[in-house]
């Protein structure tokens, strides 16, 4: 078979395992239908009809907050604006996912020019992204905007254009998924001495970057200050996630109340200033158990690689959902092991490099707070480019090994 057929053959074939994924995950979403299993999707459904139908980012009980990130509220509103049905949101995710299909072909393509058709297939393989596009959660979408970011940003060509594009995408995903600013100097390293040693046109792209996202942001941050009067550029729940995952009553795999994490700060309504009380608990207690806190860091640090099924639900027997979840996650993650070991035979590219930094990077960042299958998800994408892209460089090896062998 020559390059074109393979070529037109590859694409057929990757077409076929998106729309794979799209049908199995609409198919989840439809049986789901408009039901709302868990609280983060509670709080997001009313945050979302709260900008529908008082024009405000509010609780369900009127109270302005910023507890919660603004990015997919908003992208919820936009929905229900037009109709208000939550498995429409699903169904969309779903289509997110599938673009996410489409947007890994291309970065594993990057990495190795042959066999991209692989990667939906292993999307498929892999059930928590199936399951997760049948949410109204945010991290399908901030999948989506984080591959395209990545793309953008890794091209041949990086244009003042692109720089502006990621950043405006990147900013986007931030408001939505406010963790992901802690991977932006991941992105700056990249720009300064990933592709060659910083000049002044290395550090104008960082300086391009980091504006376009500040932009991006700038206009929640400036709604904050003006409500709450106070410097929060997203949200202000940090406090509430650093004394979750940093507290006595807290395990590596084990998520506590708020009462048995820190219950002697009393609650105060304003948002701000109860974040901050809860972010000195925290550090008054890492400060004072330092051998404590080390051990749990470390134990949250392993558990970003759990296999758990954080997803399910407390009524459903989650037995066979975690070995599902065990079967699949595993061997990505081995394969992408197994690729770095064999880094002498197959060097790493420049945007492989970035991939491995991010995906295990962000374990490090993350066990600051606490470490959950769920949040994971995103960047479990980052697994699939690794993976697919090595297994195409195999599969075309073995192809050369049988071409190049005489018949017996």
């Amino acid at each position: 078979m020559n390059a074109i057929a393979r070529g037109n053959l590859d694409r057929r074939l990757g077409l076929i395992g998106i729309l794979l994924v799209l049908v199995c995950s609409a198919g989840l979403a439809i049986w789901s239908g408009d039901s709302l299993r868990y609280g983060d999707e509670i709080d997001y459904h009313e945050l979302a009809q709260s900008l529908v139908h008082k024009h405000e980012f509010a609780t369900s009980s009127g109270r302005i907050t910023l507890f919660r990130p603004p990015g997919y509220a908003f992208g919820l509103a936009a929905v229900y604006e037009v109709t208000e049905s939550p498995v429409v949101a699903k169904l969309l995710n779903c289509l997110a996912l599938a673009a996410s299909c489409y947007l890994l072909m291309r970065l594993s393509r990057r990495i190795f020019p042959t066999y991209s058709a692989l990667a939906p297939y292993l999307v498929l393989f892999y059930p928590v992204f199936l399951y997760a596009a049948s949410t109204l959660y945010p991290q399908t979408f901030g999948g989506l905007l984080f591959l395209a970011s990545i793309l953008l940003l890794s091209g041949p060509e990086l244009g003042w254009r692109r720089q502006v594009a990621a950043g405006l995408i990147y900013g986007i995903l931030c408001l939505a998924i406010p963790s992901f600013l802690y991977i932006i100097p991941f992105f700056l390293a990249y720009l300064l001495f990933g592709r060659q040693r910083p000049d002044k046109w290395s550090v104008a792209s960082c300086a391009v970057f980091g504006a376009a996202i500040a932009i991006t942001i700038a206009p929640w941050t400036i709604r904050n200050s003006m409500e709450f009067h106070a410097f929060v550029p997203v949200s202000a729940n940090g406090g509430f996630n650093l004394v979750i995952g940093n507290s006595p009553a807290t395990r590596a795999n084990g998520k506590p109340t708020l009462k048995e994490a820190c219950g002697q700060v009393p609650y105060i309504p304003n948002e701000v200033e109860f974040d901050r009380a809860l972010t000195r608990c925290a550090i008054d207690w890492i400060t004072g158990s330092p051998k404590a806190a080390t051990r749990l860091y470390f134990g949250k640090l392993l558990n970003y690689f759990n296999f758990q099924n954080e997803l399910a639900t407390v009524t459903q027997a989650t037995s066979w959902q975690d070995w599902a979840v065990f079967a699949t996650y595993y061997p990505l993650l081995i394969v992408a092991l197994l690729r770095l070991a064999m880094i002498r035979r197959y060097p790493c590219s420049r945007v492989e490099w970035l991939l491995y930094a991010i995906y295990f990077g962000n374990g490090v960042l993350t066990a600051v707070f606490f470490t959950r299958l769920r949040f994971r998800m995103p960047f479990d994408l980052l697994l699939v480019a690794i993976d697919s892209a090595f297994l195409a460089r195999l599969l075309a090896g073995a192809r050369r090994d049988a071409a190049s062998t005489p018949p017996a």
